[in-house]
């Protein structure tokens, strides 16, 4: 008997060591071996975006300074993964609800390989042919319905009850299509291996699916693609995006548009404002990253060969340690500073850089497009305005419904006041306080105003409540949040333009699509979100000119992925 049970003891050890190791095996043997998402995006893309760790960027938005403060508020929960380490084990063993498998496993990309422009009057649209891929890490058969009843419930709250459902072969894929009645928007699913394709449109599902049978090149094998990549991102990186040559007046035109909506001549402006900038922009590049405190932005913008030196021509070198913000209340949405090598040459070259560099339209069209910047802010001469003035310009902004007030340093009062009395008019409302002479317009509401040595344009009530910031000691700099944000930036550094901004609005928005409650969180948690809110600091972004290229970093509570988050996402039924 002894012998025997030895005997057993033994087999059962054996048994366990064999199912463990074996156990053991099957996990390594089955985990996900990240792949380069851009292999999967054709080579003409117009644009490209990929997210390789959708759990380590849900971590990051949930553990920013701003989600802590507004989270239990607002309703929404103290973290978007409550147990990472359930998320790591189905990760690497691919155990667990279907849901959590591919929220652990997948990759994403987002492209853009071309516009379709349509013009109705004078609205012109356009719609990117897109596609979402998704390397899930997890077999077709048992992630196949998933992706395709997610994919229907978007279909169906975006298009209504009338959603047209039909399933085909095309080339020897299987598609699923979801459309509009009259076929107008669509979504078209196509599912190979591991790989989910989403798109807006059948030819760019198709395109997806021939680059991942190697039948057309893919933009990793772009070379500029890969070493741009290389440089901007690391293990900390969240996002990263990339526009090439091809598709940077399609960004430009698409941000024109959005600027100039509302505008009629917005179907003919927005193609003449992409092809007079376009050109000075050879690629660019962002990547996002999270930590404790927010998110870091940056944006790499490649310029053209030849615009390099005379860009580099406009930005000063001197350091931007001593910028006066005493001007700026302290309930100011935002502030923006630029410092200019030489204001008088500044207009002229910056014409001359883009007007070489454009078609005959555009260099005819480029100089009033650059006078009409200026405009918002009273000055209808800019040649005689930056002749004037000294190198530091701000752009205070005190409501984001109301113009904002430029102030610029007075280098020559006499010719300032001339350009004032020009946009006042005649017999303007003249007033003075116990620092500044203020002229208002007796036509409309505006006002041009002199202070030490500072000259301010912009809406009456808001030059009014500049001047009273500074007489006071009310401005900005006595805000705790904006002197945390300041902290971060080395002033020591030339800096071609720097903006701080309160970002709390932006952060509520992001962290309430979370929210687990109905209702607003503001109708019964009010109190307790705008305290929350009171601790984050400003956003700040630094723009310089250097080494062949623009660059440009923010610090912010949720950065651009927050930005998109708010763009993209469907409001809540009431």
């Amino acid at each position: 008997m002894p012998a025997l049970a030895r005997k057993l003891r033994k087999s059962l050890l054996f048994t366990i060591v064999v199912l463990v190791g074996g156990g053991a095996l099957l996990i390594f043997w089955n985990r996900p071996h990240r792949v380069d998402m851009a292999s999967y995006v054709p080579a003409e893309s117009v644009a490209f975006l990929e997210a390789n760790d959708t759990a380590e960027l849900a971590n990051g938005l949930s553990g920013t300074e701003a989600w802590r403060a507004l989270a239990v508020p607002l309703g929404a929960p103290e973290r978007l993964i409550s147990h990472p380490w359930l998320v790591s084990f189905a990760r690497w063993s691919g155990i667990g609800s279907t849901e959590s498998v591919l929220l652990a496993r997948s990759q994403f990309a987002l492209c853009v390989t071309q516009a379709q422009a349509t013009e109705s009057g004078s609205t012109l649209t356009i719609k990117p042919l897109a596609a979402l891929i998704i390397e899930t890490h997890t077999r077709q058969g048992r992630m196949q319905s998933t992706i395709e009843r997610y994919v229907d419930q978007l279909a169906r709250e975006s298009y209504g009850s009338t959603v047209v459902v039909i399933q085909k072969q095309v080339n020897g894929a299987d598609f699923r299509e979801w459309s509009t009645a009259d076929n107008s928007r669509r979504l078209v699913v196509s599912i190979v291996d591991t790989v989910a394709i989403i798109g807006n449109d059948e030819s760019i599902v198709m395109a997806c699916l021939d680059v991942h049978a190697r039948k057309h090149k893919s933009i990793a094998e772009d070379s500029q693609f890969q070493s741009t990549r290389q440089t901007m991102t690391d293990a900390r990186s969240a996002v990263f995006a990339y526009v090439p040559k091809a598709g940077v007046k399609l960004v430009i035109q698409a941000w024109a548009l959005s600027r100039t909506s509302n505008s009629p001549d917005a179907a003919s402006m927005a193609p003449l404002i992409s092809n007079t900038f376009g050109n000075l922009i050879d690629r660019f590049a962002w990547t996002s990253r999270f930590d404790d405190a927010g998110a870091e932005d940056s944006c790499h913008v490649a310029l053209a060969q030849d615009v390099t030196q005379q860009f580099s021509s406009l930005a000063s070198a001197e350091p931007v340690s001593s910028l006066d913000h005493s001007l700026v209340p302290a309930g100011a949405v935002s502030v923006t500073s630029y410092t200019l090598k030489d204001p008088k040459s500044f207009w002229p070259q910056l014409n001359s850089v883009i007007s070489s560099h454009s078609d005959v339209l555009g260099a005819i069209a480029s100089r009033p497009l650059l006078q009409g910047l200026l405009e918002p802010y009273g000055i209808r001469d800019a040649d005689r305005f930056f002749a004037a003035i000294g190198p530091r310009i701000q752009i205070i902004r005190l409501d984001q419904s109301a113009p904002a007030v430029l102030v610029a340093e007075a280098a020559d009062s006499l010719a300032l006041r001339k350009i004032a009395a020009e946009r006042v008019g005649t017999n303007p409302k003249l007033e003075h306080t116990a620092q500044a002479e203020i002229l208002t317009s007796a036509t409309d509401d505006w006002s041009v105003a002199f202070i030490d040595k500072y000259f301010l344009s912009g809406p009456a009530d808001e030059v009014r409540r500049c001047l009273e910031a500074k007489e006071r000691g009310e401005s900005i700099p006595n805000v705790a949040a904006f002197q945390r944000a300041k902290s971060v930036i080395d002033m020591s550094l030339p800096i071609f333009s720097l903006t701080f901004a309160d970002d709390r609005t932006s952060a509520i928005s992001v962290v309430e699509q979370f929210s687990k409650q109905e209702r607003s969180a503001f109708s019964t948690n009010a109190a307790a979100i705008q305290q929350g809110a009171a601790s984050l600091q400003y956003l700040a972004s630094v723009t310089s000119i250097r080494n062949n290229s623009v660059e440009w970093t923010s610090r912010s509570s949720f950065g651009l992925v927050g930005t998109l988050l708010n763009m993209f996402a469907r409001e809540k039924m009431p």
